[in-house]
């Protein structure tokens, strides 16, 4: 049975006709469009793309930073029925051309130097500054459900990313979910504050937030400066900031007010309850968590508000990440009896999971039964909640234990003294690898406020060595790998090992 059509052109015209000459976004420098603005730019791109004579389902990419163009680009693509094949514009050129490589796209929408850069890898580029608006008169025909409608890249920490497939269905689901589980339903004129990159959350909020009339600020970045300027102005609504993001927005709070705000969206990493108690103290009890991956868009998890201080209470290890939204099915350790895993690996199938990986130019659907692999490890409580304890590419085994970073990291709050701290491991005959503590631009004395906060661990979890760095790599999703950061650690040093190792800088 076919999935139905979509008729994603009318419901943008919709919103134009119901809230008119409302802003509907704005960006950092204060440039704005309204509803029907954006409206028409996003059928303008559509005309454009239907008339290179492009059909349903082509993969078209995205090139674009955080921007206006960013909004109605991906609404462009969307109405127009093709498959977007979503690329940060943090992508180096070899991972704008592995993204070519892996979905096949001919075809790249993109802006400034983005679009000249695509040019010279020999790319036909959709130029957004030729895009001219266009009010139709009729709306443009509905969306097959079952043909390819967004395509999206893991983070690829221990491999290349995989390419992923989500049907124009599976893109109408999750954006359902999405508006279906916010914190803060909006009114017309409530904003919402996006900085992180557009491909993947930041856009499914920003299509939710729209949908209620609400108005989008979307930043290029965390700017801290304009960040404080909105908090401090009190006329922001919701934000939309990972646990990174807090801790760096916390460090310019200096007891300001900042109130106002209604709700704060997190998820990608662990909170932890420091860090949680300090956005609690300055913002209240507002924060919403929720666990969604690339294979499976949020929402997968939901811990609200006013469940998630409860959470910390109880005490477990791991991350707290709340109950399997509507829809979706969790299971610790593999579900079906022809599958192998880890017996503590999160698994899930949910209504909106992507459809599969791009191999070849062909779509390799999920594992038997719908279930995916996470990769992710995970515990059930006694209130049927999901916790989070780690990643099976980070264990660490050190002195023959198992350690995972993300549960030493639970219980570091670096906003006081460093822009992030990071837990990873180096290679070592003596000890099988060793705990290493990573601060990126840290201030004197961070090793022992480090210390100081991981005294109730024990021992074997604790780290031995201590690295500070200008910066931390980061994916173009904005997380960080400690795969490259442990790499980089050997590029610049030598490990002295033994029983009490030590880092030497190379020659």
């Amino acid at each position: 049975m076919s999935a139905p059509n979509i008729p994603w052109s009318n419901a943008l015209r919709v919103l134009a006709e119901q809230y008119e000459d409302r802003d509907a976004v704005r960006d950092r420098e204060g440039n704005s469009l309204t509803f029907r603005e954006l409206s028409a730019f996003a059928h303008g791109l559509a005309e454009r793309l239907r008339s290179m004579g492009l059909v349903f389902g082509t993969p078209v990419g995205t090139f674009l930073p955080n921007s206006l163009q960013a909004i109605w680009g991906m609404y462009g693509c969307k109405i127009s029925g093709m498959a977007e094949v979503a690329m940060s514009s943090v992508y180096t050129d070899e991972e704008v051309m592995w993204s070519v490589k892996s979905s096949g796209l001919k075809y790249v929408i993109s802006v400034g130097k983005w679009a000249e850069r695509c040019r010279d890898l020999g790319l036909d580029v959709v130029d957004c500054d030729t895009i001219m608006p266009t009010e139709l008169e009729e709306q443009l025909p509905a969306v097959p459900g079952d043909i390819w409608g967004r395509l999206l890249f893991t983070s690829g920490t221990t491999s290349q990313p995989k390419c992923l497939v989500y049907s124009h269905a599976k893109r109408f689901l999750g954006e359902t979910l999405q508006k279906a589980t916010l914190p803060h339903h909006p009114k017309p004129g409530e904003k919402l504050l996006v900085m992180t990159p557009f491909v993947h959350g930041a856009s499914i909020v920003t299509q939710a937030w729209l949908d209620g009339g609400g108005e989008v600020i979307i930043h290029d970045g965390v700017h801290l400066e304009n960040v404080e300027a909105l908090l401090s102005a009190q006329g922001l609504t919701v934000m939309f900031a990972p646990p990174t993001v807090l801790a760096k927005i916390l460090s310019v709070h200096r007891g300001q007010n900042w109130a106002g705000l209604k709700a704060i969206m997190t998820g990608t990493q662990p909170l932890s309850p420091s860090l949680y108690a300090r956005v609690k103290s300055v913002f209240g009890p507002i924060t919403r968590v929720t666990y969604g991956k690339t294979e499976c868009i949020n929402p997968i998890t939901v811990l609200t508000a006013n469940q998630l201080e409860k959470a910390f209470a109880a005490g477990y290890e791991g991350s707290c990440v709340g109950w399997p939204a509507t829809g979706v099915e969790v299971s610790i350790g593999p579900p079906v009896q022809h599958a192998e895993g880890d017996e503590n690996e999160v698994w899930l199938r949910a209504q909106h999971m992507s459809d599969g990986y791009v191999v070849a130019g062909q779509l390799r659907q999920h594992e038997p039964d719908g279930w995916h692999a996470t990769g992710d490890l995970g515990a059930w409580d006694e209130q049927g909640r999901l916790w989070l304890t780690g990643r099976l590419a980070d264990v660490i085994k050190t002195g023959g234990y198992r350690v995972h970073p993300d549960e030493v990291e639970a219980n570091l709050d670096p906003s006081a003294y460093a822009q992030a701290v990071v837990i990873c491991s180096l290679p070592s005959d003596y000890w099988g690898e060793v705990i290493t503590a990573v601060a990126e631009n840290p201030q004197m004395g961070w090793e022992d406020r480090v210390r100081l906060q991981l005294t109730g661990l024990s021992k074997h979890k604790q780290p031995r060595l201590f690295v500070a760095m200008p910066s931390l790599p980061r994916n173009p999703q904005g997380k960080i790998s400690r795969r490259q950061l442990r790499d980089r650690i050997l590029e610049r040093y030598q490990l002295i090992d033994g029983r009490y190792p030590s880092l030497t800088v190379e020659n």
